[in-house]
């Protein structure tokens, strides 16, 4: 491959082959083939919080459980068709709620993960963002994170089981969360590590 660089006279410096981007918040991590027989068959995770000595934690975008948010707090208002949904988050912890949200200003009790998307847990956190935020774009709440030791997700993305990709907020937010996977597979073939 140099020697095709050198006669073909471009500088041997020149990166032909696409690096994988860093591991941090805010990727998404897509489930590749070899994951086809676990629990995470099929999912995508927008990750939350990652830090090398830490480990990290994120939630499953594209798991709607079937109920509604309104309907297991009764109590709470705001939602609409899209926000009130309730997404199985990943296996740990299934009672933590968890929440991703769109907005332009940050509000107390929510972390900024990436460019407008928000974090944050529990349903006082929930109230009161449902509450607070006239200009809230989207809000989606999540049972359980799924979450790894340190090293243990940088194992299973050189093994191969995960592809790691700038996450797009449009498809946290995705009105048919079932396509996000297949949407992601399609965007990004042939990038596996």
């Amino acid at each position: 491959c140099l020697a095709a660089l050198l006669v073909l006279g471009l500088p041997p410096s020149l990166n032909l082959i696409a690096k994988p981007p860093l591991m941090e918040k805010g990727m998404f991590l897509v489930a590749s083939d070899s994951l086809s027989q676990t629990p995470f068959s099929h999912t995508v995770i927008f990750i939350t919080h990652y830090h090398v000595d830490d480990g990290a934690m994120g939630v499953t975008i594209n798991r709607a459980t079937g109920k509604k948010v309104s309907e297991l707090f009764p109590n709470l208002k705001g939602f609409n068709e899209n926000s009130g949904q309730l997404f199985a988050g990943g296996p740990v912890q299934p009672g933590a709620l968890l929440i991703l949200a769109r907005s332009k200003k940050d509000d107390n009790g929510m972390e900024r993960i990436v460019a407008d998307i928000h974090f944050a847990s529990g349903l006082v956190n929930l109230a009161h963002i449902l509450k607070s935020d006239k200009d809230r774009k989207s809000i989606r709440t999540y049972s359980g994170y799924a979450g790894w030791a340190p090293g243990q997700l940088e194992e299973e993305i050189s093994r191969g089981d995960w592809l790691v990709v700038p996450a797009d907020p449009t498809l946290i937010f995705d009105s048919e969360p079932d396509t996000v996977w297949e949407k992601l597979q399609k965007n990004w073939a042939g990038v596996w590590m």
